[in-house]
């Protein structure tokens, strides 16, 4: 079985395949933009029996980025490289023009989809987030750590 993104049409009684990229295998996050225009999905490994091997293998490669897709053309748009570990959750703020990630490093980041920039980074060694929310108006963030503590940045 071979495993990638693939976009589906919802027809009345069936699924029928618009689009498959198979560069972009076992992805763990994906999330539509507010307006739906937009995809993002990000890369993960399963782990498995060979974890020490897999590690080895997602030192040397690239499964930390984040692929934002036009759901329209099927095309990918822009790719967000930054993280220092695998991407675990990823959410859209402000009208799909920010997109927030957190990765399995502690790392938080908010990104400009339009200029395929970071806005903000944030990485505390020592905690590791469960979830991170980004205010734009007030610029601070909030992160829930894995030990039940709420910080606020």
């Amino acid at each position: 079985m071979i495993f990638s993104l693939k976009f589906f049409f919802l027809l009345e009684d069936e699924l029928k395949m618009a689009f498959s990229d198979n560069n972009l295998k076992y992805c763990n996050a994906v999330c539509y933009s507010e307006w739906g225009n937009i995809l993002a999905a990000c890369n993960h490994i399963f782990k498995n029996k060979l974890y020490f091997v897999l590690t080895i293998i997602l030192t040397l490669a690239n499964f930390n980025l984040i692929n934002l897709y036009d759901s329209n053309t099927f095309e990918c748009k822009t790719i967000l490289n930054g993280h220092s570990g695998l991407v675990k959750k990823i959410k859209w703020l402000q009208d799909d023009t920010m997109l927030a990630s957190n990765c399995s490093q502690g790392v938080f980041n908010c990104w400009n989809i339009w200029q395929g920039t970071r806005v903000v980074e944030h990485a505390y060694k020592q905690l590791k987030y469960n979830a991170c929310a980004y205010d734009t108006e007030f610029d601070w963030c909030v992160c829930c750590t894995t030990d039940s503590k709420v910080i606020k940045y």
